[in-house]
């Protein structure tokens, strides 16, 4: 567990190699510089109700099936996220005013009585499966979009998902 007690810059890369935690307590930033933070087969989780900056060339990397960015708090990521075949769970309330991009199959969570809040750019499916589940919302500023033929979304128990255009 890494727990921002201030502002805080990281220019280095942030390898996550087993579950952990950051926690950023409200009205703190960490401002990440790093490169592809990648997170493999483990859990990140982001606590807190501060803000992660990631740099544009610093997107989060969920790589494998078995990664899983879970925003625990009320937070705020306001760089990319990255999904490749992932699960990005939202046990908190947080917002995403990064873009998110999928290049392969993913799922988003969203916990029972919470709300993702998400305005990036409109998340763009490609020829993936997207599957929102959880009984919680999913509050899209942009579009969910399905240009491709082979896209699929799945929705299972989520709430709310505001707006999709296929």
């Amino acid at each position: 567990t890494v727990v921002a007690e201030e502002n805080l810059a990281v220019s280095g890369t942030i390898n996550v190699a087993d579950k952990s935690t950051i926690s950023i307590p409200a009205q703190t930033t960490v401002n990440y510089s790093g490169g592809n933070m990648i997170i493999n087969a483990y859990t990140l989780t982001m606590a807190g109700d501060g803000t992660f900056s990631n740099a544009a060339n610093s997107p989060i990397v969920l790589a494998v099936k078995e990664s899983v960015l879970d925003l625990a708090g009320n937070g705020t990521v306001t760089g990319a996220i990255q999904l490749d075949g992932c699960t990005l769970k939202a046990s908190g309330s947080p917002t995403i005013s990064g873009n998110i991009t999928q290049s392969d199959d993913a799922t988003i969570e969203v916990s029972s009585n919470q709300t993702l809040s998400y305005s990036g750019a409109s998340l763009s499916l490609g020829g993936n499966k997207l599957t929102i589940i959880g009984g919680g919302n999913f509050n899209n500023s942009n579009p969910l979009k399905m240009g491709d033929a082979d896209s699929l979304l799945v929705l299972e128990g989520i709430s709310t998902v505001k707006d999709v255009k296929a």
